[in-house]
């Protein structure tokens, strides 16, 4: 907005006031206005004239420059800002997506080696199964049948043995089997033991409701616990020697129980320190891998009760296996 003014000193001699802008052609303005609005002009130099002319045809003009600069969105460190600013963020967004692919890539090894480890130790507690401690007391068994002569129960153990055998070496290859064929393997397991042992041993395999056939469960997971009450257990109890195991869902578990009336781990700690065994079981450290790998999943859980009669004293040992089940 320009002002003006004009001086006639009272006498009535100007006809016309115009202006104009730079070179453009002359622009008249109401006799009556001294106030130029120039509202639409762009960023730049301008030179506005304004100019009277008087009733005798003469004239008289006067410029006023100035300039217009742009705003600041449209300068030129503007834009470089903006470019700036851009890249900065597409790097920042290409360093992401590069640490999200690095951090899916760890996750995925982690996977990968998480897999070869349960391999790894899914091995493991397969040849504890077939360690040369039960195949030797086997071998002996089957030898004592021969020297008293009782083909029967050497033919039987004999057969017995030999499907135990074929079921871990079909097992070797599976990550999870049926809980029917996990349970087929028990029995045959604890029907050579129960020969072994003669009329002190029994066993009960109690299941609730369900089809065995569809569940699925990490192979031999429970043969280790089975055997380490055997032989840590009631190996060491005099007269009668009872094992159970019980098969039961809870929501989406499976639970299994395995319970022996042998002498419980205090003692069999303690017998073991005489006899200078301090190695854990093998097929049980085995095992407990096998249950950390799993765990990672969240997959399987174990706990382990000491028994104790109101004396305080110890009346076997309650292995709690919680498995869960996916549909």
């Amino acid at each position: 907005m320009l002002h003006f003014s004009l001086i006639d000193f009272g006498i009535p001699t100007i006809e016309k006031v115009e202006y104009k802008i730079n070179a453009s052609t002359w622009e008249k303005i109401p006799n009556d206005v001294r106030t130029l609005n120039l509202p639409a002009l762009s960023a730049g130099v301008y030179t506005v004239s304004v100019r009277a002319v008087f009733l005798n045809g003469q004239s008289q003009s006067q410029e006023f420059s100035f300039t217009i600069r742009k705003p600041f969105w449209a300068t030129l460190w503007f834009y470089t800002l903006v470019i700036l600013m851009g890249l900065c963020l597409v790097v920042i967004i290409f360093r992401y997506q590069i640490k999200q692919i690095k951090l899916r890539n760890q996750l995925i090894n982690e996977k990968v080696n998480l897999e070869s480890d349960l391999n790894k130790s899914l091995l493991a507690s397969i040849k504890s199964q077939m360690n040369p401690h039960f195949i030797f007391n086997a071998l002996n068994t089957i030898q004592a049948y021969i020297y008293m002569n009782d083909k029967k129960n050497a033919s039987g153990y004999l057969t017995k043995f030999s499907k135990l055998t074929r079921h871990i070496l079909d097992f070797s290859e599976k990550e999870k089997i049926s809980l029917s064929d996990e349970i087929n393997a028990l029995r045959l397991y604890l029907d050579l033991e129960k020969m072994r042992f003669h009329k002190d041993f029994e066993y009960h395999i109690v299941q609730e409701q369900m089809d065995t056939s569809t569940i699925l469960i990490p192979s031999m997971l429970i043969q280790p616990y089975v055997e380490n009450a055997i032989k840590h257990g009631l190996l060491h109890v005099e007269g009668h020697k009872e094992l159970s195991i019980r098969f039961r869902t809870d929501n989406q578990h499976l639970i299994i129980e395995v319970e022996d009336n042998g002498i419980g781990r205090e003692e069999s700690y303690k017998l073991k320190a005489k006899l200078s065994e301090h190695h854990q079981s093998f097929s049980l450290r085995a095992n407990e891998q096998r249950l950390k790998l799993l765990n990672n999943n969240t997959e399987v859980g174990v706990e382990i009760l000491d028994k104790h009669d109101e004396n305080n004293e110890p009346t076997g040992t309650l292995v709690t296996l919680k498995i869960r089940l996916y549909k």
